[in-house]
């Protein structure tokens, strides 16, 4: 489990979309930032689809996920999420 002092969030002005997000430990020191960009629409939603995780304390290191597509509102039933079903989607 990660407990974060405090986090501070930039969210854009036009389109209340979270743009930054710094995350601090207890003792107020920057763990990691969190850059969201490349706003496109994705199934009729307007999102970041560019995240960039880059660590306080590893110079040289980031993890950059792109969003290439995407559905929301889909009709799942509980066992969607079964076991057996998760291994199948890896």
């Amino acid at each position: 489990a990660v407990v974060w002092g405090k986090k501070i969030v930039w969210i854009g002005k036009a389109d209340l979309l979270e743009r930054k997000t710094e995350n601090y430990d207890e003792d107020n020191e920057l763990i990691s930032t969190l850059i969201k960009e490349d706003v496109k629409e994705i199934d009729g939603k307007k999102l970041p689809t560019t995240l960039t995780l880059t660590p306080n304390n590893k110079e040289g290191y980031r993890t950059i996920v792109k969003i290439l597509s995407g559905k929301f509102k889909m009709d799942l039933t509980a066992d969607f999420f079964n076991r057996t079903n998760m291994k199948r989607l890896k």
